[in-house]
């Protein structure tokens, strides 16, 4: 059985490559590099590309500042992460929206 865990993470650009950065934890232990690797106009999507520290695992990311909004751009990046990513998962809840709603 898997366990969940929360942990607190913070990010550093890369100093020659505004586009890429180290995720770490609060005491600074390395967990993987963060890429963006597409981005449509307004930056209202984007395709990540995560790695860990080793290199031995991949994984990509379709964020979306909110799904409600600009659905054409949206597509754009679907279609990015489609060519990219082996499978994907969709990690967002309907509480989501409300969030956005108040402003959270």
């Amino acid at each position: 059985r898997q366990t969940r865990h929360s942990v607190r993470l913070i990010g550093e650009f890369f100093e020659d490559n505004k586009s890429k950065m180290y995720v770490m934890t609060l005491g600074f232990r390395p967990m993987f590099s963060a890429k963006l690797i597409f981005a449509v106009e307004d930056n209202i999507c984007g395709v990540m590309k995560l790695q860990s520290t080793t290199g031995s695992i991949t994984h990509y990311e379709l964020q979306v500042r909110n799904s409600s909004l600009q659905i054409i751009l949206y597509r754009r990046c679907w279609n990015h992460f489609s060519k990219v990513a082996d499978y994907s998962r969709e990690l967002y809840y309907p509480q989501c929206q409300h969030l956005v709603r108040l402003g959270i």
